[in-house]
C-alpha cells in the first residue's frame, strides 16, 4: 500500500507502541510504501491496527489513526510475519 501523507508530524515507531523517542518523524507530502500491517497497543483511532514501512531508509510502525484508515486492515495487505 502506497500512500501520500496529508499531514505533518506522522511518527514511525520500532515496536507498535506509542514511545517518547519515535525513530523518525515524516513530513506532509512524503509518499510512504507500507508493506504490511499488525496489531500493537490501541491508539486514538480506537483500534490496534499498525502499518509497517522499511523503505529509503524510513522503517516502522506507524498507527491506523494517523493515516487517516479506517478501524480495519487494508484489502489486500497482509499481516506482517505471515
Amino acid at each position: 500500500m502506497t500512500c501520500v501523507l496529508g499531514k505533518a508530524g506522522v511518527k514511525l515507531y520500532e515496536q507498535r507502541e506509542y514511545d517518547p523517542n519515535p525513530s523518525r518523524t515524516l513530513a506532509a507530502g512524503d509518499t510512504v510504501r507500507f508493506l504490511c500491517w499488525g496489531p500493537g497497543t490501541s491508539h486514538v483511532g480506537g483500534n490496534k491496527i499498525w502499518y509497517w514501512t522499511n523503505e529509503a531508509g524510513r522503517y516502522g510502525n506507524v498507527p491506523a489513526a494517523d493515516l487517516d484508515l479506517s478501524g480495519t486492515p487494508v484489502d489486500g495487505l497482509r499481516e506482517c510475519g505471515r
